[in-house]
C-alpha cells in the first residue's frame, strides 16, 4: 500500500522511562541521553509532572532541578524524544484477542507449569501418572489400555442386618480389581447351606443380572480340631462346617482375568459363638466368566432365607 511521506516503521514503539532516587539535597541528576530541551522529557515528582524550565532545566545529559526533591518522593523521566522501536511488543501488551485459537503449542509451555485455578478439559485429557497435592508420590498410573492402578473407591458400607443378602450396582466396566469386605453375623443350623456367598453379574447375564450358577468355587477350613476342603458351583464361598451362631470377619477379592472371566480369592476367620468349634480359618478361590462387563456384586447367605444378625455390615471398594 503506497503511503504519502515516510513509510511508517512495523515495530512497535515504547517510550523511555528513567527512575532516580531523591535525598532531598541533591538538585543535579544524569540522563540516560542527552535532550536538546526541556520540553524532550517529563518530569515526575511524587508521581506530579512539573512544569519544564522553571521546575527543571537541561543540559546534554544533565537535569538540574529548581528544588532538590523530598527524600521518598517517587521521582522519574519520561523521555519523550526518545523511543525504543522494536518488532518485539512490549512486556504485557498481547491481550487474547491478539492470538489465533490452537497457536500455542506444547512446546512453549513450561514442563512443570503451576495452575492456580481450576483446569477445565473440554477434550480428551492423555495422562501417564497422577501424583498426589505435593507432587512426591504417585497416586495413579495409568497403562496404555487405559486401567489406572492405585485408585481404589468405596461404593458404600452396607448394613446387612434382617438381611439375607444385597447387591451392589451400577459397578463400572473399567474395574479390574473388587475388594468386599465385611463383619457378619448368623445363625447356621445345618453345615455348608447357610454359609455366605459372592455373587457377581452383568447386564447381559438372565433374570437379575446375578449368576446363580456354573462357579468352580474351592474353600478350605482349618480349627477346631477339624479341616477340609468343599466346593459349591453357586458361587464363591466362604465355607463354615460347624453350627449354631456365627461370627466372620474376612474379605472376597476379585481380580480381572480375561474377557469377562474373573478370579476371587479370599481369607475369613469364623468363630462359632454357641458351640465348642473357635477360631476356624477359610481360605478360598474360584473362576466364573459372565456374559458381560461385570457391574454387579451380590453377598448373601446360601440358603435365601436365613438373615444376617445386628452389626452385620460389608464394604465394597472397586479400583480401576
Amino acid at each position: 500500500m503506497p503511503y504519502l511521506g515516510s513509510t511508517p516503521n512495523a515495530s512497535f514503539s515504547s517510550r523511555t522511562k528513567q527512575d532516580f532516587t531523591a535525598n532531598g539535597s541533591t538538585t543535579a541528576f544524569t540522563l540516560s541521553s542527552a535532550v536538546a530541551s526541556p520540553n524532550d522529557i517529563e518530569v515526575f515528582v511524587g508521581n506530579v509532572r512539573q512544569e519544564p524550565t522553571d521546575a527543571y532545566t537541561v543540559n546534554g545529559t544533565t537535569l538540574t532541578m529548581s528544588e532538590a526533591p523530598a527524600t521518598g518522593l517517587n521521582f522519574y523521566v519520561v523521555f519523550k524524544g526518545v523511543e525504543e522501536n522494536s518488532v518485539v511488543p512490549a512486556d504485557g501488551t498481547i491481550s487474547n484477542a491478539k492470538l489465533a485459537d490452537d497457536s500455542v503449542t506444547g512446546a512453549k509451555i513450561e514442563n512443570n507449569p503451576t495452575i492456580a485455578g481450576t483446569l477445565g478439559v473440554t477434550g480428551g485429557l492423555n495422562v501417564g501418572t497422577i501424583k498426589e497435592a505435593t507432587g512426591t508420590n504417585t497416586a495413579i498410573n495409568i497403562d496404555s489400555t487405559g486401567f489406572a492402578s492405585g485408585l481404589m473407591v468405596s461404593a458404600g458400607r452396607q448394613s446387612l442386618a434382617s438381611l439375607n443378602g444385597y447387591t451392589w450396582t451400577g459397578i463400572p466396566s473399567t474395574a479390574k480389581k473388587i475388594i468386599v469386605v465385611y463383619r457378619l453375623f448368623f445363625t447356621q443350623a445345618s453345615q455348608q447351606t447357610k454359609t455366605t456367598l459372592l455373587r457377581i453379574g452383568s447386564n447381559a447375564d438372565a433374570g437379575n443380572g446375578i449368576v446363580t450358577s456354573g462357579y468352580e468355587s474351592i474353600s478350605s477350613y482349618m480349627g477346631g480340631g477339624s479341616y477340609g476342603t468343599e466346593s459349591d458351583t453357586t458361587g464363591f464361598f466362604s465355607y463354615y462346617w460347624g453350627t449354631g451362631t456365627q461370627n466372620q470377619t474376612g474379605k472376597f477379592e476379585l481380580t480381572y482375568l480375561d474377557g469377562n472371566g474373573w478370579i476371587c480369592s479370599g481369607l475369613a476367620h469364623c468363630t462359632e459363638v454357641s458351640s465348642t468349634a473357635t477360631n476356624t480359618i477359610v481360605q478360598h478361590t474360584g473362576y466364573r466368566t459372565l456374559s458381560g462387563a461385570l457391574d454387579r456384586v451380590e453377598i448373601k447367605i446360601k440358603d435365601g432365607t436365613t438373615l444376617y444378625s445386628a452389626n452385620s455390615e460389608a464394604v465394597l471398594y472397586y479400583e480401576g
